[in-house]
């Protein structure tokens, strides 16, 4: 830590008109306002910077403000790291309320007056023998004592004489001990900003996360890109099944259109012969009762295997059965073991059994 010296401090209580204290009562540029009166009042450079720390005095009608010049703090640092201050700043931390009476670094006497750990009262002592009269004026038995630089052996002899009148608290601590806030740092010298601070750091943080965020991007595309490509595969697969499915029904279809139109054909065929029958079975009297005792015959067969007579056609020597059931050809068999007839053609189309049969002319049945 490095400490300037108490000239550097300028202290001014600064009374406002009722209109000042009342447009300045929410401002948000009270700060510069009041830096800039002080300046007019005291006539202070305006062109120059300064660090301001101010309080609102007790009547309400004043800011106590203390004011520094960072073109006079320059000279007391040459490193932006570097913590500079003034010993009056830093006790405030431990006294509360009261007056300070303080030897700082550079050996000169301060007299300090604090109320709610901000400064209310400032006097810069050419030597300690002014501070009896400054106790007296300002009607105070007693007050606090900082010796930051060594006392002399008269200034020694000047605060014992105090103590018959005057009570005196001690502050024990030191420099090196002190709790150093950024709040009571007043070096002037701009702190160099971290890379990212700086404004190609923020041009590169913004390429960086440009570039962050076009991967992410790429990778997000990339991850929709096969979870589609999935799903298309899984449609692909879906449409082939299809198809193939498609593709046998149509096989099918045509297989039963072909069965069908040669069922009808057959059905056509067997309705030739059943109105030929038709005409012959007028005369059915005349005819011989050979077919009626094959009917008879055959009836027990026909309910043992379910099976029904679906047509029945005669001619000269030979008669024709479409039977109908999934035992007809046992039917047939029965036909022949009995020798009721013989069987000259047959076909079977499903569960339909179409045969021709040429009858018995010795009339067994």
């Amino acid at each position: 830590m490095k400490c300037f010296k108490s000239d550097c401090i300028i202290f001014y209580t600064l009374f406002l008109s009722d209109k000042e204290m009342q447009d300045q009562a929410n401002s948000e540029n009270l700060r510069d306002f009041l830096e800039a009166k002080i300046c007019v009042v005291l006539n202070l450079p305006k062109e120059h910077e300064y660090f301001l720390h101010y309080t609102l005095s007790d009547s309400g009608t004043a800011y106590h403000c203390v004011l520094l010049d960072k073109e006079t703090l320059k000279d007391y640092t040459s490193s932006a790291e570097e913590f500079l201050s003034h010993p009056c700043f830093l006790c405030a931390q431990f006294v509360r309320e009261g007056y300070v009476l303080i030897k700082d670094g550079n050996l000169n006497w301060v007299f300090v007056g604090f109320k709610e750990q901000n400064i209310v009262d400032f006097y810069a002592l050419e030597n300690l023998g002014e501070v009896r009269k400054k106790l007296e004026t300002l009607g105070l038995n007693a007050f606090w004592l900082w010796e930051v630089g060594d006392l002399t052996c008269h200034e020694r002899e000047i605060l014992k004489d105090m103590e018959s009148k005057f009570s005196r608290h001690h502050i024990a601590q030191t420099l090196e001990n002190m709790e150093l806030l950024e709040s009571y740092n007043f070096n002037p010298l701009e702190k160099s900003l971290p890379f990212l601070q700086t404004r190609t750091g923020g041009a590169f943080k913004c390429l960086v996360a440009g570039v962050a965020l076009g991967i992410a991007l790429g990778a997000v595309f990339i991850l929709v890109g096969l979870l589609k490509q999935r799903e298309n595969t899984g449609l692909q697969l879906q449409i082939s099944t299809l198809q193939s499915e498609l593709e046998r029904l149509s096989e099918n279809r045509t297989q039963a259109q072909n069965e069908l139109i040669g069922l009808q054909e057959k059905l056509e065929s067997l309705w030739s012969v059943y109105h030929s029958n038709a005409e012959s079975l007028k005369d059915f009297g005349e005819a011989d009762f050979q077919v009626a005792q094959l009917i008879l015959t055959l009836n027990p067969h026909l309910e043992k295997f379910n099976v029904k007579i679906a047509y029945f056609g005669v001619e000269q020597e030979s008669f024709a059965l479409l039977l109908f059931g999934v035992n007809a050809l046992k039917v047939l068999e029965a036909v022949e073991k009995e020798s009721l007839g013989e069987i000259q053609t047959m076909g079977a189309y499903g569960e339909f059994v179409w045969s021709a049969i040429k009858g018995n002319k010795n009339g067994n049945s």
